[in-house]
């Protein structure tokens, strides 16, 4: 599986390709223990993942949709 760094690099270079470069560099500056979710629009994967995440963070694991 490819990684989010090397799918940016193998882009046709353009503005588009050298802003995903700014933002990931600028990502990586706020900690590398931070974990990038990856989620798709179009395919509607990886929304379970950011919930679960929210979950975890602000409450402790509990379910978000009780009370």
């Amino acid at each position: 599986m490819m990684d989010l760094e090397d799918a940016i690099q193998d882009e046709v270079p353009s503005m588009r390709t050298q802003l995903s470069i700014e933002f990931l560099s600028a990502l990586k500056s706020f900690g590398e223990g931070q974990n990038i979710i990856p989620v798709s629009s179009t395919y509607g994967s990886g929304m379970e993942d950011i919930y679960n995440a929210a979950q975890q963070i602000y409450f402790g694991g509990e379910d978000l949709s009780k009370g």
